[in-house]
């Protein structure tokens, strides 16, 4: 089975997401991917939420894992920025190979969106959201 891994960032009453246009539909999924070689979760995570937003997170808690098929897995970890910067938002970067594929018709971007609007987006999965609000 294989198993990818989120990185679910809150900072400032704002959440991480990752702005997706894919054949004209917009939406946002939480920043992660799959393990490179044998990465843990955690790894994984730190990596990936590394080249798709400039950040540096550090994991502390599982908060929802999803079948995504048959075959395939998401872990969802709540995470927290390694530096602390006060109450600002930091500014972010796409890093890995994400800012090369991006186009019009397959459009990706790291954003901060403010927690209260999260109900009057199209956010995947919706049950980590859901799952978020109880925090």
């Amino acid at each position: 089975m294989r198993i990818s891994a989120r990185g679910v960032i809150l900072h400032n009453k704002h959440i991480l997401l990752i702005k997706r246009i894919k054949n004209e539909r917009k939406y946002y999924v939480f920043p992660g991917g799959k393990p490179e070689g044998s990465e843990s979760k955690e790894i994984t995570c730190i990596r990936e939420v590394k080249e798709e937003t400039g950040l540096d997170v550090v994991p502390e808690k599982l908060i929802e894992t999803i079948e995504e098929s048959p075959d395939a897995k998401a872990v969802f970890l709540l995470c927290s920025l390694k530096k602390k910067l006060n109450g600002k938002l930091p500014e972010l970067e796409v890093l890995g190979d994400e800012i090369s594929k991006s186009t019009k018709r397959d459009f990706f971007k790291p954003v901060w969106i403010p927690f209260e609007r999260v109900n009057s987006l199209t956010i995947y999965p919706k049950k980590v959201v859901e799952k978020l609000q109880l925090i």
